[in-house]
């Protein structure tokens, strides 16, 4: 008689030997019966093996971070094609810069370190996204007061309408990405990715 010996878990190798001296058993006894047990033996073997190696898989395509990743890609891409519709000059990353501008309304006077400093971006990459936005006229800068080594970064009317406009287009993309989401599955996956958000931080 031949015991399976394959180097899986000590617990699942002993219940497949315990089918297999089963099956030596009833096959003395009656053929039928063996056959029978042999067929829940592999239907046993191939839906475990199956899951383990599914549960165990090391490809990258299956880390949580390949997938928030590319799934921020794709998302990405959906958001630049929708806001294409309203101006083809503006990205995504201009728009946040838009954004955080558009709600510091009143509040104090914002500075490229500010915005920086609210995207989780570095200077020089806002200073970029700040001038070819003020190349366009959506933004302009404006010395700040009592330190006119510094300017202020303020929205124009164009910059305004437009980000008012993008601001509504995303709310209603948002309402489509959470459909057939129910409430407790969206609490729970905004909480997950704000844990990362800390971790990454």
């Amino acid at each position: 008689m031949r015991l399976y010996t394959d180097k899986k878990p000590f617990a699942h190798r002993g219940l497949i030997n315990f089918f297999i001296v089963l099956e030596q058993f009833l096959f003395v006894k009656k053929k039928l019966l063996a056959g029978f047990f042999k067929e829940i033996l592999v239907s046993f073997a191939i839906v475990h093996y199956a899951t383990v190696d599914a549960m165990i898989s090391n490809e990258m395509p299956d880390t949580l971070g390949f997938m928030i990743v590319h799934t921020g890609k794709l998302l990405l891409k959906t958001i630049n094609v929708t806001f294409a519709g309203v101006s083809k000059e503006i990205t995504f990353e201009q728009m946040g810069v838009l954004y955080f501008i558009s709600r510091n309304t009143g509040k104090k006077d914002m500075i490229q370190q500010d915005i920086a400093a609210i995207m989780d971006k570095n200077k020089s990459a806002v200073l970029r996204s700040i001038d070819i936005l003020e190349q366009k006229g959506f933004v302009k800068r404006v010395p700040a007061p009592g330190d006119r080594r510094k300017n202020v970064i303020a929205l124009t009317e164009n910059g305004k309408a437009v980000i008012d406009k993008m601001h509504e287009i995303f709310l209603g993309q948002d309402v489509v990405l959470k459909e057939g989401i129910n409430e407790n599955e969206l609490k729970t996956c905004m909480g997950v990715l704000s844990r990362i958000q800390q971790k990454c931080r």
